[in-house]
């Protein structure tokens, strides 16, 4: 039930009086859920969440005992080793039939939970578990809905860390590496641009720690996506926290990537030329004006082109 996702996150933590104590309600948990005709009761399957109960993930009453018999089996472990429940979940969701239904329970309790440390904490148990169950989606696209509103909610989401005494750093680091090595997820790599672009100098950091480690292992697609948005930030002359020209010297841009590049930074302007022939009535006045327009809009584009062709022969030149 809903309360033993909040439960098992304290299984994991660094503190290991807290996990004596997680531990403690494990047990307890286990032997009313035995005595009671209904678990559903014990475990607050319609009290934590009000509103918002119908839209999360909940296993049967047999399940949640399965699940509660498996972590009071292995107390021990847990009180010594901030890790063992991994270890301890894995038998459950390597099991054809069970596998999805618990990565399901963790990943809806993690997108709906508000505390910032219980959130981070179902994340990791969310992802590791995605890791032992046969064709689970990314972590990317199982907290799609995290990353596509993190950037715009930070600083809900910072109060909270600091309204319960949860590291923000680790928070948003953990919400960053949700984007993985291979990533295929549109909207994780447009995350990650809009992270670093963000005012806030940690997660602009810390997305550029985590461009500058998975780039390499990206689709070429998503590399040049990549290096074309800081590209197009830098001319906008918007404020950033990061230096373009050290993250672009950091990453692995090959030839293949320079040249493409390069190429889109070509100006042509044989179209501009064809159809800045007007129609033979129109008024000088007007063709003249127009030829300026698109004069003007000619030379901005050269000029945007040339500072992008500047910045990646200083790049090439590094």
């Amino acid at each position: 039930g809903p309360i033993l996702p909040g439960v098992i996150t304290l299984l994991v933590d660094n503190v290991a009086q807290i996990r004596r104590r997680a531990s403690e309600l494990i047990s307890s948990l286990n032997d009313k859920v035995k005595k009671e005709l209904s678990p559903k009761t014990i475990l607050l399957n319609d009290n934590l969440y009000g509103d918002k109960s119908s839209d999360i993930a909940v296993i049967s009453p047999k399940d949640a005992k399965l699940l509660l018999e498996t972590l009071e089996a292995n107390i021990p472990n847990f009180i010594v080793d901030s890790t063992a429940l991994f270890s301890c979940l894995e038998t459950l969701l390597t099991n054809k039939k069970l596998g999805k239904l618990y990565l399901a329970f963790f990943t809806t309790h993690a997108l709906y939970v508000d505390i910032p440390v219980i959130k981070m904490n179902l994340i990791k148990i969310s992802v590791k578990s995605a890791s032992n169950v046969r064709g689970a989606a990314a972590p990317s696209s199982l907290f799609q809905d995290i990353l596509s509103s993190y950037v715009s909610n930070r600083d809900d989401w910072i109060l909270k860390c600091s309204q319960t005494n949860c590291d923000s750093h680790a928070f948003e680091s953990n919400i960053v590496s949700l984007v993985s090595p291979k990533e295929k997820n549109d909207s994780a790599i447009t995350f990650l641009e809009n992270a670093l672009a963000s005012p806030s100098e940690q997660l602009s950091n810390l997305a550029q720690t985590r461009i500058i480690e998975i780039f390499s292992t990206l689709k070429f697609d998503f590399q040049i996506k990549i290096v074309n948005y800081i590209l197009e930030e830098h001319l906008t002359d918007n404020f950033v926290t990061y230096d373009p020209i050290d993250v672009l010297e950091s990453i692995n841009m090959t030839n293949e990537i320079f040249t493409e590049l390069l190429k889109n930074s070509a100006l042509n302007t044989t179209n501009s030329q064809a159809q800045s022939n007007p129609p033979k009535r129109r008024r000088r006045s007007s063709q003249s004006t127009r030829q300026a327009l698109k004069d003007d809009e000619v030379s901005n584009m050269a000029t945007s082109h040339l500072k992008k062709v500047t910045m990646l022969l200083e790049v090439l030149d590094y």
